[in-house]
């Protein structure tokens, strides 16, 4: 059985997650998107002015903490007693799927995300 989902539909899908998501699964979800992509895309509104370069190295090493525990976290290390709640299935689901997607619906997603945190900050 084929369980593939054509990218633009899986884009929609993970859309819709974001927007039912509390901030905690938000930021997880967006740390997730970041070890994917190797960067740090950063989507929420907020900017944080950085003063000095402690203040930088600071921010990096934090940021590189949250990333270093959302691969963690997303590595398959289970506990066996635990079952798997429906966000970490979305999670999970977004890391098979992400990779697979063509440039044009990561930028999608990517400009998606945005606007929804804009319209939830607003």
């Amino acid at each position: 059985m084929d369980l593939r989902i054509p990218p633009f539909r899986a884009v929609r899908m993970v859309i819709h997650w974001f927007s039912l998501w509390d901030n905690l699964e938000r930021q997880l979800f967006l740390s997730t998107l970041s070890s994917l992509e190797g960067i740090d895309p950063h989507l929420s509104t907020e900017q944080q002015p950085i003063t000095d370069s402690n203040d930088y190295n600071d921010n990096v090493s934090d940021q590189m903490m949250d990333i270093f525990l959302a691969d963690l976290m997303n590595s398959n290390l289970q506990i066996n007693y635990a079952p798997s709640t429906v966000f970490e299935c979305q999670l999970r689901s977004f890391r098979n799927w992400y990779p697979q997607w063509p440039m044009e619906q990561r930028l999608q997603l990517a400009y998606s995300l945005k606007e929804i945190q804009l319209r939830s900050t607003g």
